[in-house]
């Protein structure tokens, strides 16, 4: 994962995160930084192809075995424990938002051997691999990137 694609992920999360305890002030400023955008949503279909998952699971989980993580992939992981205690539910998110939400979701599921991975080290409450959080009718990031071609 380049570096660009980690910061527009923390600041995703930290967005989504901070939707479930913060004012609507707050919220706007988070998302001035970039998270709900067309650009944001680019880069996320990107990082959470297939084959990128694992790598972004483990950089998440600061797996030895992942060289050259960013340093924001320790943000990322912050950010989905505390996201977890919410319930993974943000109703004062833009629907912009709440799509690379459930994109970042879906696309986990997708993958069931890493999204276990991440539901299981990051000892998660809510199942994020089983529940689908009003996702249904989101697309993977692979799903998304083969409608634009």
């Amino acid at each position: 994962m380049n570096g660009r694609a980690t910061r527009l992920l923390a600041v995703l999360v930290t967005v989504l995160s901070a939707a479930s305890c913060t004012s609507g002030q707050q919220l706007s400023r988070l998302a001035a930084l970039g998270a709900g955008t067309e650009a944001a949503l680019k880069d996320l279909v990107r990082v959470l192809q297939p084959d990128n998952i694992p790598r972004f699971v483990g950089c998440i989980l600061k797996d030895p075995a992942e060289k050259n993580c960013d340093d924001r992939a320790v943000g990322i992981r912050v950010m989905m424990q505390a996201f977890d205690i919410a319930g993974f539910q943000c109703s004062s998110c833009s629907p912009e938002i709440t799509e690379q939400m459930c994109l970042i979701r879906n696309s986990l599921a997708a993958n069931p051997d890493q999204c276990n991975r991440l539901q299981t080290s990051l000892k998660f409450e809510t199942d994020i691999c089983a529940n689908t959080f009003g996702c249904d009718g989101v697309p993977t990031a692979q799903e998304r990137a083969a409608l634009l071609q």
